[in-house]
């Protein structure tokens, strides 16, 4: 038997404006653990790569996140990432609006 799990928090704001948290690259480093060191300079599009430095890590160390998912009319954020010692993660992250001030973020 298997399991999988999903964390899921749920946002006192708008889908919209954690949809825009998402695509917008330089936004990135406002909630995750790193710091962005290449990445576009516009909305994110499947195909785009970002490189990132793990924030307290030694500087050699990088994650790469190439974009799989940009699907806006359903809110879902997709993301193949390397970490480093080999680590990989196939992330989908979604958006469900619950109303005008609220939303569920499932990461998965």
């Amino acid at each position: 038997m298997s399991v999988s799990v999903c964390p899921t928090v749920v946002a006192q704001a708008p889908a919209s404006f954690v949809w825009a948290l998402l695509v917008q690259p330089r936004a990135l480093d406002r909630w995750w653990d790193a710091e962005s060191l290449e990445a576009p300079d516009r909305p994110l599009v499947p195909g785009d790569r970002i490189i990132a430095h793990p924030k307290g890590a030694p500087g050699f160390l990088r994650i790469t996140a190439d974009v799989t998912l940009v699907d806006t009319e359903n809110l879902q954020f997709g993301l193949d990432i390397r970490l480093p010692l080999g680590l990989r993660n196939e992330e989908v992250i979604r958006i469900i609006p619950l109303g005008p001030e609220r939303c569920r973020i499932t990461f998965g």
